[in-house]
Parts: structure tokens; C-alpha cells; sequence
């Protein structure tokens, strides 16, 4: 009827409504409770992962907590731990963690390392006594106080005093030392002392953390810088002698010397040794590996001096010498300008009964070559001769006057520096 068709065109509020326009009405309802339901859930969602996340970073991540992939249509969810995602080391990291661990670390080392002071007597330009004082640091190996440092730190000392970190104060012996090495044991009548415990420095790694422990400048006794390993095996030529040294930017200075250095767990995996003095360089320190150390200071410790090592039994001295088209040469302590000058390694005195007085060298020949390799000078022959053994024989080709020989040498045992 068309009262009909009127009430449908009206209001949907008012009048009598079809079939037609309830089924839509109720289509509305639902589509409305949906909607509802949807928001309801993406807010439980949004607040669940927002709790999440703040669980997350409050329980620092712990190790073994693991998230699961948040996919719903995917029933077999695949499981990701935390360690294996790029971004967990940021996660993870503890912006404190850095300076509470190291200075537990260095708590707990700084009394393994002790303050060492020498005295050198000797004659001054008028022909007076004199005293000259030194400074260095050195680590404590046992408790019954054996202490390593370097052998350039008590060289030549009459007398070694060693402070402990509790200001006790002992006089010190020395043990045995080791030039090519730098190393060198004394030991204080010292009971209960806490030593260093020695770490492996064959598994570090550039980049590794680590802390110096020393006495720089000789008045800054228990002083702790950080760094990292910077290098591994790096070859330098300290005082004559050439070395497979750590190489490290923490901060190290004169009175460092026999210090140790410590990695991230407390353990010795270096003897401090070395340091470049330049304007234009910084952050080039040195050190001597334990794992080096350790079988020379065992050595030292139960003989005095290092077991096989060669000796030849020279003094020897760096000239300058000019060539003359005859190939000859004749001392030139001038360097004449014009002319061709090298350098030769000169024999000064040679030691009775030693292995090269046994030989034949003689004072004032100049040592040319050890086998077949040409002597630059003498931190250069004698590196060459560390690397043999006390035992073995080398030619030396010398220079006496105008004559040239070749002389057979079997090198005698080093029983001290």
C-alpha cells in the first residue's frame, strides 16, 4: 500500500518499518560491535606490548629469555633468541657496566703491583762519589715475595727498596735477570703478598680491554690507565734488543716499567716494558707477553740466569769507517764529507776464556758477517746471535788490519745479564 511506501520513504525513526529495513539495521549493529571488538583487542595488544617492553629492558635481557615471531597466521611461530639478533649487544649493554667492571678489576689487581726504587753508585766528571737514583714498578708472582719487573729497572743497582700498596717498605734481592728479554726477578722477605695471577696472552685479541698498573714518573705510585690492545707480536728494538711486544694505547709513562698489564678478568697478560717518546705520537705503549715471561721468570727463578742461552764473550762499539776504491776502510770518527763512510761493528775487548777468545777473535777486529748475513751494527749481530743456542757454532767473517778471515765459534752459555 502506499501508507506503506510513505512510512519507508520517512524517518527510519518513525512510522512502520519493512523487512527490509530491519535486516539493514541489524547489518549496522553488527558491523558496529565488530569494530568495537577490534579496537578493544589492538588496545590489549598495544598495552601488552608496551608492558612487554618495559619488562624487557628492565630484566636487562637476560641470556636464554627468548620473543616469539608475532604472526597469527602462522601456526608453526619461529622461535629467535636475543643473542642471535644484530641489534642485542645495543640492547643488551649495560651504559654502566663498562666502569663497574673495570673498577672491580682494578681493585682487585692494584696490590699485586709494587713501587721499586734503585740507587746507582758511581764517579761524576770531578772524580766524586755519587748516587744516582731510579724508579720503576714491578709485579708480584708468589706469595713468599717474588716479584718480576724489568731488568732495566734494577740494572746496575747497588741497592732496590720496594714499597708494597700498604706502604710497607722491604729491601729487595735480586734474583737473576735476563737482558734480551728485559726481565728480572727480585725478592723481598715478605710473607701472605698477593700475586698476580698469570692469564694466557696467546688468546688476546685486538681490541681487548686492559688496564696498566704502575708508577708513573716515579711519584704516582698504584696508578691504573685503560686501553685495548692496539697490536699483537709487534717487532720494536728496545735498548739494542729486538722484541715481539704487545702493543697498547692505555696510558704509560716513565716509572711504568715492569708494571703489569691486566685484561677484563683480573689476569697478568703483559710486563710493561716500553713506550715511545715522541711529539707527534701518543698512545704507543708496549709490553712484554706473560706467556713470553713466564718461562724466562721460571728460568731466573730456579737458575739465576736463562738456561741455553748463547754468549760469545765481546765488547763491541758502532764506528764509522771510509771506503777507499781498494775496498779497505780506515777509522774515520769525523764522517769527512765527499767520502763513502759505513758503518762497522768494532771488537773492543774480548773476555778471557770465553767462547770467542777461545776462537781467535781479537780486540779491534771488526765482525763483517755471522754465516752469510751482512752485520748493519751491533744491536744487529747481536739480535742474530740470540737467535742460537749456547752449543752451536757460527763463522764469523772480521776484518784485521787489511785482511779478511772466517772464524769458527762454538757460543758458550750465558749464566748471567
Amino acid at each position: 500500500m502506499n501508507d506503506n511506501v510513505w512510512y519507508e520513504n520517512a524517518s527510519d525513526n518513525n512510522g512502520i518499518q519493512n523487512s527490509n529495513n530491519a535486516d539493514a539495521k541489524k547489518k549496522r549493529k553488527i558491523a558496529t560491535l565488530g569494530t568495537l571488538i577490534i579496537c578493544i583487542l589492538i588496545t590489549a595488544l598495544l598495552a601488552g606490548s608496551a608492558g612487554g617492553l618495559v619488562v624487557y629492558f628492565a630484566q636487562n635481557n637476560a641470556p636464554g629469555i627468548t620473543s616469539t615471531a608475532l604472526d597469527s597466521g602462522n601456526e608453526d611461530q619461529e622461535e629467535i633468541t636475543d643473542s642471535a639478533k644484530p641489534s642485542a649487544r645495543l640492547l643488551n649493554a649495560d651504559p654502566y657496566a663498562l666502569e663497574r667492571d673495570m673498577s672491580d678489576v682494578a681493585a682487585e689487581v692494584m696490590p699485586t703491583v709494587v713501587y721499586i726504587q734503585t740507587e746507582r753508585r758511581g764517579t761524576d766528571f770531578f772524580g766524586q762519589q755519587s748516587i744516582a737514583q731510579g724508579s720503576g714498578s714491578g709485579v708480584i708472582i708468589t706469595k713468599d715475595g717474588y716479584i718480576v719487573t724489568n731488568n732495566h729497572v734494577i740494572s746496575g743497582a747497588g741497592k732496590i727498596m720496594v714499597s708494597l700498596m700498604n706502604g710497607k717498605e722491604f729491601e729487595a734481592e735480586l734474583i737473576g735477570a735476563d737482558n734480551i728479554t728485559d726481565l728480572a726477578v727480585i725478592k723481598i722477605n715478605a710473607k701472605d703478598l698477593e700475586p698476580a695471577i698469570f692469564g694466557d696472552s696467546t688468546k688476546l685479541m685486538v681490541g681487548d680491554r686492559v688496564l696498566a698498573v704502575g708508577n708513573p714518573l716515579g711519584k704516582l705510585a698504584s696508578t691504573v690507565t685503560q686501553g685495548i690492545i692496539s697490536a699483537l707480536d709487534r717487532e720494536i728494538t728496545v735498548e739494542g734488543q729486538r722484541m715481539s711486544l704487545l702493543q697498547t694505547d692505555a696510558a704509560i709513562n716513565p716509572g711504568n716499567s715492569g708494571g703489569g698489564l691486566f685484561n677484563g678478568k683480573g689476569e697478568l697478560i703483559g710486563i710493561v716494558n716500553a713506550k715511545t717518546m715522541a711529539l707527534e705520537v701518543e698512545g704507543l705503549g708496549f709490553a712484554i707477553p706473560v706467556s713470553t715471561a713466564s718461562r724466562i721468570v721460571a728460568d731466573l727463578m730456579d737458575n739465576g740466569f736463562v738456561s741455553g742461552r748463547p754468549y760469545l764473550g765481546v765488547n763491541l762499539q758502532d764506528v764509522t769507517v771510509v771506503v777507499d776504491d781498494t775496498d779497505s776502510f780506515r777509522f774515520n770518527p769525523f764522517g769527512i764529507n765527499g767520502q763513502r763512510y759505513i758503518t762497522r761493528v768494532q771488537v773492543m775487548a774480548v773476555q778471557e776464556q770465553s767462547a770467542a777468545d777461545k776462537a781467535g777473535i781479537r780486540e779491534n777486529d771488526y765482525i763483517l758477517k755471522l754465516n752469510d748475513t751482512e752485520i748493519e751494527n751491533s744491536s744487529h749481530f747481536t739480535s742474530l746471535i740470540n737467535e742460537y743456542a749456547a752449543g752451536d757454532m757460527v763463522t764469523l767473517t772480521v776484518q784485521r788490519g787489511n785482511d779478511t778471515e772466517q772464524i769458527k765459534v762454538t757460543l758458550g752459555e750465558r749464566n748471567r745479564a
